[in-house]
């Protein structure tokens, strides 16, 4: 037989089958993974043999078919890397593929990759390099020196060894949090609030943090002014698993004019936020001896103000003066006065017009990806006080065909993927068959949702199609309905 078929999808089967009068083929050397493996074994001939290159599905544990094997095939694994480590250097000389490599050598037959090199400063320009299905060669970064310096992101970590509690845990944002505490390590978490689990939504939520992440959570209902309630409860969770870090989220609005204020609304504002912390900073003294973390979420309110929320502002201030106090007794404080957040907290629920356009307190509206980034960098260094908001240059979000560079998804989905005219394409098409590979799926990722808002998932990114994304984008420049 002879032929060239695209291994893309499975279409290729029918045609070496074709090729072959459905006899098959001798020998099969892959290095395809998940449904393409299954199908290429499909390729073979009775007595066939299938050299398995690629090490994925070796790596995931998958499993085949022995259904296959009726026509008496074999399928071997082959590891060069095993074969030439020096532990196994008798074998490899044994069997004579030590000579055999030499001689290939020699004669040229054998020859290394073609490499290109980019300097350390320039990692970006190696992976959009690299992006380049037409070319062969190994992609390399030169690091200059042992001694040589470079600019790292910090990341947070939290020890799986330890148990966090998260007053008002129970809530959109502090569920979330606790997603991401996961995700940087953590594996015994407390949730509380006021009212305990309260609905279905909770509950899944709880459930799938568990079945993700593997994590111990634990719910109680207590009232974090409560100093009896905490006392019960951290002293419960602590005699588990070390307390390594408390976290303070919970909170009540009550917006009102200073002169219109009742003293019922200065008790419920006041009451998560000072009152909760005074008793979290006294118990976790007493308590909590092996504490990393002491962190509460002020609010921007308390150093920019908005108006109604004079209470608001000053409950949170005054929370942020115990971190002060705890960090001159030389304890664990942090504060972050958070911004708005776009999908999640206090003011999306009472808000429901609330869009990343939207002024408040001087800031945009976060989204809620971009405010659990920035917990990465501002975890890692404990000072008295921090703030995460999103206060942009300009804006990018007026419309179609500015010069300066991409001013909309689809001129910026482009640029990605190397197009230089978008209209010349099938709109219709779906990513995936536009040849758009994981690099290029992250990077529209992160464009979509930092420039214009879109979030998406790595699937519905290579299901997406440049009809549907315009469809999207129009949605999303419609006025909202209060």
């Amino acid at each position: 037989m002879s032929g060239i078929f695209s291994s893309s999808d499975l279409s290729f089967v029918e045609d070496v089958m074709d090729s072959t009068n459905g006899l098959g083929v001798d020998l099969v050397l892959n290095s395809l993974a998940g449904e393409l493996l299954r199908a290429s074994l499909k390729c073979l001939k009775t007595n066939g043999k299938f050299l398995e290159l690629g090490k994925a599905d070796m790596a995931q544990a998958s499993s085949l078919s022995l259904g296959i094997f009726w026509k008496n095939i074999s399928f071997h694994g082959v590891l060069l890397d095993l074969i030439v480590r020096p532990d196994n250097e008798t074998h490899f000389v044994e069997t004579g593929l030590s000579s055999l490599l030499q001689n290939f050598i020699k004669l040229g037959i054998v020859r290394p990759l073609q490499r290109t090199v980019f300097d350390v400063s320039h990692v970006p320009e190696a992976f959009r390099y690299m992006m380049n299905r037409g070319r062969m060669e190994k992609v390399l970064i030169q690091i200059a020196s042992p001694s040589m310096t470079m600019d790292v992101t910090p990341h947070a970590y939290f020890s799986p060894a330890k148990m966090y509690v998260i007053a008002g845990g129970l809530g959109e944002l502090g569920l979330h949090f606790t997603a991401w505490l996961c995700k940087q390590g953590a594996r015994h978490v407390t949730l509380t609030s006021r009212s305990g689990l309260q609905s279905c939504s909770q509950a899944r939520a709880v459930q799938q943090l568990q079945s993700t992440y593997g994590a111990n959570i634990y719910t109680f209902d207590a009232n974090v002014s409560d100093y009896e309630s905490m006392s019960a409860l951290l002293t419960s969770v602590g005699s588990q698993v070390p307390i390594g870090g408390i976290f303070n989220l919970a909170g009540i609005l009550r917006d009102a004019l200073f002169e219109n204020t009742k003293e019922s609304d200065l008790k419920a504002v006041f009451e998560p936020k000072l009152d909760g912390t005074l008793v979290l900073d006294k118990l976790s003294r007493e308590l909590c001896p092996n504490l990393e973390h002491f962190v509460v979420f002020s609010s921007i309110v308390s150093s920019c103000g908005n108006a109604g929320q004079t209470i608001y502002g000053y409950a949170n201030s005054a929370m942020e003066g115990i971190i002060q106090g705890r960090n001159k007794s030389g304890l664990p404080g942090l504060a972050i006065q958070c911004g708005p957040i776009a999908e999640v907290g206090l003011l999306a629920a009472s808000q429901q017009n609330i869009t990343v356009d939207s002024v408040i307190s001087g800031t945009h509206p976060q989204l809620l990806n971009s405010f659990l980034d920035s917990l990465d960098v501002i975890m890692c260094g404990q000072t008295e006080g921090i703030s995460a908001s999103f206060i942009p240059a300009a804006s990018s979000r007026k419309g179609f065909g500015n010069s300066a560079g991409p001013e909309n998804p689809l001129e910026a989905l482009g640029f990605i993927m190397g197009l230089t005219d978008v209209g010349s394409v099938d709109s219709s098409l779906k990513l995936s068959g536009l040849g758009m590979d994981s690099l290029m799926v992250v990077e529209t990722k992160q464009v979509l949702e930092n420039k214009y808002g879109i979030v998406l998932s790595t699937p519905e990114v290579l299901e997406l199609t440049f009809d549907r994304l315009k469809v999207i984008w129009m949605e999303q420049q419609k006025p909202k309905d209060k």
